[in-house]
C-alpha cells in the first residue's frame, strides 16, 4: 500500500506516455464491461505524506542513511524489468526515485528476457518488477493472475474469499453477465484494498488508417481483430 501511494503515476503518464494513458488502481481497465466504477475502488493515490506515514506506523524507521529498517532488516529491493524495453526502464529508474522519498532502496536491474520470464513464471526469485498484461475481452481470464491456484499468480497472492467469488462468477445461473459482473466487482474492490499488485496505467493507442478501407471499427481489440470483414473501395476519391 505504501509502494503504491509513493508510485507517481501522472508523472510516469506524462513523461513516458505523452499524456496518452489512464491511471490505473484496478485488475480491469475501465473499457471491460465488468470494471467498477472508480468510486467504489481503494485507490491508494500518490501521497508522499501518508506513504511515509503507513510505513512509519507499521514500525520501519529511518536510519541515517535514510533507508526505512525494522528489527535490523533494511527495505532495500530488487527493481527489475526486461532488458531493451525502454518504457519499462523508464518506469524502473521513476519509480526508483520515488519510492527513495519514503526510504526504501530499490536497486534497478535489466534481465534478459527469457531469464526474466524463468524468474517471473518459475522461480519467483524477484522482490519487484515491472510487466504488462493484455487481457481479454471477458474477465474470466484475470482467474489465472489471481487465484489462489492460477497458473499465472507470480505473486503468490491468496485470498479464500477472491477464490469463492470466481468460482460463483463462473457458475452464475444463465451467465447474466450483469450478475457475472457484480461477482467481478467484488473481486476488483478486495485486490485493490489489500494492494498485492501497484498497478500503474493503461495505454491509449494510436491508430491510423486509410479512409479507403471499409467496415473498420476500431476497439479495445485494436484497429484489425475483424480483418476478415475489410476491404478497400476502388472507388474511393480524395
Amino acid at each position: 500500500q505504501a509502494i503504491s501511494m509513493a508510485v507517481d503515476r501522472d508523472a510516469l503518464i506524462k513523461s513516458i506516455r505523452l499524456g496518452h494513458a489512464k491511471a490505473q488502481y484496478s485488475m480491469l481497465p475501465s473499457s471491460s464491461w465488468a470494471a467498477a466504477d472508480e468510486k467504489d475502488l481503494t485507490k491508494y493515490t500518490f501521497d508522499l505524506a501518508k506513504a511515509n506515514k503507513t510505513l512509519e506506523d507499521a514500525g520501519y524507521k529511518k536510519g541515517a542513511d535514510g533507508i526505512r529498517a525494522k528489527d535490523g532488516k533494511p527495505l532495500k529491493f530488487r527493481l527489475e524489468y526486461n532488458a531493451g524495453n525502454k518504457q519499462r526502464e523508464q518506469i524502473s529508474l521513476i519509480t526508483q526515485q520515488n519510492l527513495k522519498e519514503i526510504g526504501i532502496a530499490a536497486e534497478v536491474n535489466a534481465v534478459e528476457w527469457n531469464a526474466y520470464l524463468d524468474k517471473v513464471n518459475k522461480t519467483y526469485d524477484m522482490d519487484l518488477y515491472v510487466l504488462g498484461w493484455v487481457g481479454g475481452y471477458d474477465p474470466a481470464s484475470t482467474k489465472n493472475i489471481w487465484a489462489s491456484d492460477g497458473g499465472q499468480n507470480s505473486t503468490g497472492y491468496k485470498n479464500a474469499k477472491v477464490d469463492q467469488l470466481y468460482k460463483e462468477a463462473e457458475t452464475v445461473p444463465g451467465c447474466k453477465q450483469a450478475d457475472r459482473k457484480a461477482k467481478y466487482v467484488e473481486i476488483q474492490k478486495i485486490i485493490g484494498e489489500d494492494a498485492p499488485y501497484v498497478f500503474l496505467y493503461t495505454q491509449e493507442t494510436l491508430e491510423v488508417f486509410n479512409k479507403r478501407i471499409n467496415l473498420l471499427a476500431p476497439s479495445g481489440l485494436g484497429v484489425a481483430y475483424n480483418l476478415e470483414q475489410l476491404s478497400v473501395n476502388p472507388l474511393f476519391k480524395k
